[in-house]
């Protein structure tokens, strides 16, 4: 039962990995016996063996091939040269998508700040404060994936120090 259970706690295979599958026995019919290829028709049976998890934003670089593109890796004994296959280093993605949170987020950090200093309506600065806080509520689920409470706390430390700012302006 402990082992059925580890496995049932596993993330099922998303559909990108279903189709490297189907490529995979396209580009090598012969690889496996039709009668032992139990994944056929059974998508909802397979399931990832190393699950790493991964944010939101590393998963669109991770979907689009022309972004993808970018973090290639040079060739390698371990990788197949096929022509069909493709490989991104993800220590390069992972520092790639890293510079872009931390880029964003200290422009979402000093933006507010410094628009709240040259607006003196109240109710704008509240505005402004309201809308960013919103666009970091957005940014930070992109970057750290779904953690409600992390999000939440995340969100409301940066919102009391828009506000304590703007108390202060």
């Amino acid at each position: 039962m402990l082992s059925f259970g580890q496995i049932r706690a596993k993330p099922t295979a998303s559909r990108h990995h279903h189709q490297n599958l189907r490529n995979w026995f396209t580009t090598y019919p012969t690889s496996v016996v039709p009668e032992e290829r139990h994944a056929d028709g059974n998508e909802g049976d397979m399931f990832v063996v190393v699950t790493k998890s991964k944010t939101p934003l590393a998963l669109v670089v991770e979907k689009f091939a022309w972004l993808r593109s970018v973090f290639k890796t040079g060739k390698r004994s371990d990788h197949d040269d096929s022509e069909l296959a493709a490989y991104a280093s993800d220590g390069a993605i992972d520092t790639a998508t890293t510079a872009v949170i931390m880029l964003i987020g200290f422009g979402l950090l000093f933006g507010p700040v410094w628009w709240l200093n040259s607006v003196a309506r109240h109710s704008f600065q509240l505005g402004i404060v309201t809308a960013f806080s919103g666009g970091f509520t957005l940014w930070m689920w992109l970057a750290a994936g779904n953690r409600p409470f992390e999000i939440l706390a995340s969100t409301a430390a940066y919102t009391a120090v828009l506000m304590i700012y703007r108390q202060l302006s």
